[in-house]
């Protein structure tokens, strides 16, 4: 009898306190998911630009390389693309060169 009692009162302790936390699970903002390609884009783009930087190429050819890499993305992305290593290329590549990482680098475009 006095285990059923314990029992009891432990698990209605339990459960008072579970309730009076109100632990909220939401997200603290919803993503948009229109953004979730440039985020994607951007990383690959960045990547890219990495990887042509380690073989010491210059700005003109890292970004004319990583355009025509983008033709390895789906039909869709391939434009959108080309767009974001037109206009932020050189940005990126500076960002690269004064050691931001390069998830950090979408994110100071303000792609991420």
């Amino acid at each position: 009898m006095n285990r059923l009692l314990i029992a009891f009162l432990f698990f209605g302790l339990i459960a008072s306190i579970t309730v009076s936390m109100k632990i909220d699970v939401r997200p603290q903002s919803e993503p948009n998911l229109q953004d979730i390609p440039l985020c994607l884009i951007c990383d690959f783009a960045v990547g890219r630009i990495e990887k042509y930087l380690d073989d010491k190429a210059n700005n003109t050819v890292i970004i004319d390389k990583v355009e025509k890499d983008c033709r390895i993305l789906r039909n869709s992305w391939v434009g959108k693309c080309k767009n974001i290593v037109a206009e932020y290329g050189p940005k990126i590549i500076d960002l690269l060169e004064s050691n931001q990482s390069p998830k950090a680098v979408c994110a100071l475009i303000e792609l991420c």
